[in-house]
């Protein structure tokens, strides 16, 4: 049994994060989950807390007190100044706490989840020596459109290379991603634990009707899903346009969230072939929702690494493939691999060929559908996946070597 740390900053608590804690749990290890304003509205944070195994260390929560209203104007003055030089010093307030426990549990080994979480777990190891792993979920570089005029941005960029270059090993979703990640930050060589974005459960081979009850939506229709951001570079204001001239027998659905003001624009862009959908439901509810589609749209921004290289780390994709949904996306690297391996996919230039590309799963539907479900059982499935992560880091870190896991996919 081992004593692990996972340290996550400033970023949502989602599934990625207590789905691999209830793993630990469930396979003997004791889990403290530090976490500094990450929220989490969507997940289920109780079911966890109740385990005794596990303890959630949450740091500057304590929403409406004063002090911590004036510490949060502290904190933004001290980050739009010192933090365009030095992201690290951002995290001193979370050390004292996280080093207290450190030296109580003497942890085996720290995951740190994304850039920052990373950052602080490097930090604890330096003060400490306890070791640990970077969870890395999203590549977040100079490159990226949304990040690289950020203020601060490079020195974020800059302490997490050297946090990275102090990890004992990486966990991130592909080969692909993963070499573009070591590239970034200059890391020679590493161990690289390949966890693909999965899902947990049983296949879903029965059709749900959430949007059909929700919006009337015939039954002699099929319903082509777009399933979270509705974003101007994902391509849907494009989708949009051609809502008006898309088989006759296909209803169009967005599901999701977005700036008010695309999605006024979407909308309007649709003339009236667009159902929207914008009240977002739990996890738990997620698979349903979406298993009451027939054709997944896949769509990402095509300007950088982190969008491009999407088939293995995009929870959307895993849930298609879950319910045996067929889905379009956009011609890459990483998606023409994935097709070429299970072909559970049609892929296009541009909008232009969305008809050519429904058309040409409608007319071998069960076909698609098949492989949309070999692709959930051999490569998406939580259950499947996650042992054989849990196995490497026993064997990294020379924990119980009984604990069998299963046999990592890589």
């Amino acid at each position: 049994m081992g004593r692990i740390a996972i340290m996550q900053y400033e970023w949502p608590l989602q599934s990625h994060t207590l789905n691999f804690v209830r793993a630990l749990l469930e396979r003997g290890h004791q889990v403290d989950l530090f976490s500094c304003r990450c929220p989490s509205q969507l997940v289920d944070c109780e079911s966890l807390e109740a385990r005794p195994a596990f303890r959630h260390i949450r740091i500057g929560s304590s929403v409406g007190d004063r002090w911590e209203k004036l510490r949060g104007i502290i904190y933004r003055t001290f980050r739009l100044t010192l933090g365009r030089v030095s992201f690290e010093p951002l995290l001193l307030p979370v050390l004292p706490v996280s080093l207290r426990y450190a030296r109580e549990q003497r942890y085996d080994f720290a995951i740190g989840v994304e850039k920052s979480g990373a950052i602080w777990a490097s930090l604890l190891h330096r003060l400490t020596g306890i070791p640990f792993v970077y969870f890395s979920l999203e590549l977040y570089d100079e490159h990226h459109p949304y990040y690289f005029e950020r203020a601060g941005f490079p020195a974020w960029r800059r302490a997490e290379a050297r946090a990275h270059r102090r990890a004992r090993a990486t966990i991130i979703q592909d080969r692909q991603r993963g070499d573009h990640l070591c590239r970034a930050n200059a890391l020679d060589n590493g161990e690289l634990i390949y966890f693909p974005v999965s899902v947990s459960g049983a296949p879903i081979l029965q059709k749900a009707t959430f949007f059909r009850e929700q919006f009337d939506i015939p039954r002699e229709k099929r319903i082509l899903l777009y399933l979270g951001l509705i974003d101007e570079p994902r391509g849907c204001l494009d989708v949009s346009r051609r809502a008006g001239s898309l088989p006759r027998d296909i209803s169009l659905v967005f599901h999701g969230y977005g700036d008010s003001g695309v999605v006024e624009m979407v909308l309007s862009a649709a003339g009236g072939a667009l159902t929207l959908s914008l009240d977002l439901v739990t996890e738990h509810e997620l698979p349903q929702v979406v298993s009451s589609a027939d054709i997944g749209l896949a769509l990402y921004r095509r300007d950088c690494a982190n969008d491009l290289l999407t088939a293995y780390s995009s929870e959307k994709v895993a849930l298609y493939c879950r319910a045996g949904i067929p889905f379009i996306a956009f011609e890459s690297e990483s998606y023409r691999d994935l097709k070429e391996k299970y072909d559970c996919c049609e892929l296009i230039d541009s909008a232009d060929n969305l008809n050519q590309a429904i058309t040409k799963i409608v007319e071998r539907y069960e076909y698609y559908r098949a492989n949309a479900l070999n692709a959930y059982a051999s490569l998406y499935r939580y259950e499947l996946n996650v042992g054989g992560v849990i196995d490497r880091l026993n064997g990294l870190f020379n924990l119980d070597k009984e604990m069998h896991c299963g046999a990592v996919k890589e």
